[in-house]
């Protein structure tokens, strides 16, 4: 399973079903999962989602950390900055490409006129 407690992150996966998302740590496994979410209270089940690992992001490391430029714009942030002040405080980050494959997709407002 994966969470998503990060608001612009997952609205991000539902209007466009796909979203890159960095976590402080690597997961033990990728593939087919559950997406889970608390951002309205309790935990609930949103879907089931294909996570693939990128790579991994070492922010002590300037060329390393200005990898993240390529995928800020499917991240649901407008900057890497804004990204990171979300992500965790940790040195090392992991980048992972989430698919969503099963769940409640949001239409983008622009997709609705």
């Amino acid at each position: 399973m994966i969470w998503f407690n990060v608001r612009e992150a997952y609205d991000y996966l539902m209007a466009h079903s796909e979203v890159f998302s960095v976590r402080s740590h690597k997961k033990k496994n990728e593939g087919k999962m559950m997406l889970l979410s608390t951002l309205e209270g309790k935990p609930h089940y949103k879907g089931i989602v294909d996570v693939t690992f990128c790579k991994e992001i070492n922010l002590e490391n300037p060329i390393s950390k200005s990898m993240l430029f390529n995928y800020v714009r499917k991240s649901g942030f407008k900057t890497v900055e804004q990204w990171l002040m979300k992500a965790s405080k940790a040195k090392v980050l992991y980048l992972y490409h989430v698919k969503l494959l099963h769940g409640l997709r949001l239409v983008p407002r622009d997709e609705c006129i």
